[in-house]
């Protein structure tokens, strides 16, 4: 079974590549309600609704088309290839309408300035493979 690294990874909105991306995560959640009932030696739980949120952390970059179009409280459509192309053409990618929930920008004398990036999804995240 292949392996990835993150060194090649991918973060679009629907119009531009966000540049300078150092990380990103993808989280997907599923809630759960109790559906035990008397009887039972175990729980049982049931999936209902699904999220999924994220964030990523770039060199600021206040030139980047990309990066401008990441407004907090906006909703953007983002694309995201954690493998990117890995040299194979082929990426697994995950798809969404997410709402920019925070921005930061620490400065520090050491490093690079950063602008740290938070994201809720609305709505489904599809995951698909494109060439």
């Amino acid at each position: 079974m292949p392996t990835y690294t993150g060194q090649y990874g991918i973060i679009k909105t629907a119009s531009n590549t966000i540049n300078e991306v150092k990380s990103f995560s993808i989280d997907v959640t599923a809630d759960t309600v109790d559906a035990t009932y008397q009887g039972l030696d175990w729980k049982e739980n049931k999936s209902i609704q699904k999220s999924w949120a994220g964030s990523l952390t770039a060199l600021w970059d206040n030139s980047d088309s990309g990066q401008a179009e990441l407004v907090i409280g906006s909703t953007v459509t983002l694309t995201l290839q954690p493998a990117g192309t890995s040299g194979t053409g082929v990426a697994n990618e995950f798809t969404g309408d997410a709402i920019i929930n925070s921005i930061s920008y620490p400065s520090d004398m050491a490093s690079m300035i950063e602008a740290s990036i938070s994201f809720t999804g609305t709505g489904a995240l599809t995951e698909s493979v494109s060439s």
